[in-house]
């Protein structure tokens, strides 16, 4: 099973590995205003263009690892009450 899983994650680097490259542009009315962007107010006043970064391919994995940790738990659990149960008997 662990084989199949490494399968998949080496499939999603190679079909959507890479990083997408984007601007952000923040118009305001009135221009001038000041801009709080992600919790940080950025230097420049509006209108502001900055450049953005994701990643797809870091991001697929992140999902499949806590996709594989939740198994992991769930069978855990499910072994731990089959225990507990035998041990309240």
């Amino acid at each position: 099973m662990g084989r199949f899983w490494l399968a998949v994650v080496a499939l999603g680097f190679v079909a959507l590995g890479g990083c997408v490259h984007r601007e952000i542009e923040i118009m305001t009315r009135p221009p001038g205003a000041r801009v709080e962007f992600d919790g940080q107010v950025l230097e420049r006043a509006s209108p502001v263009r900055f450049p953005f970064y994701w990643c797809l391919a870091a991001f697929l994995c992140l999902y499949v690892a806590l996709l594989l940790l939740r198994v992991r738990l769930e069978r855990s659990k499910s072994t731990l009450e089959a225990v507990y149960a035998e041990l309240e008997d």
